[in-house]
């Protein structure tokens, strides 16, 4: 009698994991095939034909054949993975219908209109008798970015109950670092005193770069900043001219995070993150000499996106709270700067 065999990581990637599926549609395709003419009802797909990975760069792709008519339906397959719009309007000029294969159903919530169907891994792996593909090896998987999506989403509905729609647009992405942010933005820029217009803008992010770990491990960040276009941000110091962001950044210290030196926001530790002198940008670092040198906290961001303030790490059990006190800074300073 040969003993059970203990579970053990086989599967440690999407693409080791895509391609296990594929070799069990291959070997056992009558109920995933029921499950995709379910899902792609307008199709009639025939008979299955073929199985591939990595054709035109698409995940998988299944080929099938009534009488002399052959359709193709790709499959996008994520685990922890961004899903990117642009990717799947690529996809789709290849195939004549496309699925996304996800871990749980919510996760394709903002791509429906551009896929033809939604798969979870559970669904497709009970197509098969005794696969060999589990949904321990998924689970096994680290997803803690698509987790925190989760969480932030639920988080963007009451964020967006907040703050006024009209005024405000929340949303989430992973741009740039490919970790999950709940982003802040003005929906129009503001026009100030001197006929400039900028957004006022924000995220909660999480922060570093390489892998995640456990939830409870995961941190945070604040930032809180206003747009940066471009030369006209850094005139000359000769010119006597104050920058626009660097006049709007002392008043939201000056009088929403800090009056009369009262530390408002402690929980943040906006003031713990002093920001570094951009060598890069010209007149940079003289103007941050000039007028700011002593609140340099107020310069933490991104070159060619924002300056502002940036938190303290703190967990994702604090979310909520932070999230909140967010929301009403950024009101609060839009507030002080239509009044200005």
């Amino acid at each position: 009698m040969t003993q059970e065999l203990q579970y053990s990581l086989l599967f440690t990637t999407e693409p080791e994991l895509i391609r296990a599926l594929a070799a069990e549609i291959r070997h056992q395709p009558d109920r995933i095939v029921a499950l995709l003419k379910e899902r792609l009802p307008s199709l009639e797909l025939g008979d299955i034909t073929s199985v591939s990975c990595e054709e035109k760069r698409i995940d998988m792709v299944l080929t099938f054949r009534k009488q002399e008519e052959v359709l193709k339906v790709g499959i996008e397959a994520k685990c922890d993975h961004s899903i990117d719009s642009n990717q799947l309007e690529r996809e789709r000029e290849h195939v004549d219908a496309l699925i996304l294969l996800v871990l749980e159903k919510r996760d394709a919530e903002d791509y429906l209109k551009q896929v033809d169907g939604v798969v979870t891994w559970c669904e497709a792996i009970s197509c098969f008798d005794n696969s060999r593909v589990t949904q321990w090896d998924i689970e096994k998987i680290p997803a803690t970015k698509r987790s925190i999506e989760r969480v932030f989403s639920d988080e963007i509905v009451r964020l967006q109950d907040k703050m006024d729609s009209v005024v405000w647009k929340v949303s989430h992405s992973r741009y740039g670092s490919g970790m999950p942010h709940i982003d802040f933005e003005t929906n129009e820029r503001i026009t100030f005193e001197n006929g400039l217009e900028r957004h006022l803008r924000g995220n909660i992010q999480v922060r570093g770069r390489g892998y995640l770990g456990a939830l409870e491990d995961v941190r945070l960040q604040t930032f809180i900043g206003i747009e940066i276009v471009g030369e006209e941000d850094f005139p000359a110091p000769s010119m006597g001219v104050e920058p626009l962001w660097i006049v709007k950044l002392k008043e939201l210290d000056g009088k929403i995070l800090r009056p009369g030196e009262k530390d408002v926001y402690p929980e943040f530790g906006f003031r713990n993150k002093v920001g570094t002198r951009r060598k890069s940008i010209p007149n940079m670092t003289e103007l941050v000499n000039q007028y700011i040198f002593d609140k340099r906290y107020l310069i933490k961001g991104f070159q060619d996106w924002a300056f502002g303030v940036k938190s303290a790490p703190y967990s994702l059990s604090d979310l909520k709270d932070r999230a909140s006190a967010t929301a009403d800074i950024l009101t609060r300073w839009r507030d002080l700067c239509i009044e200005a």
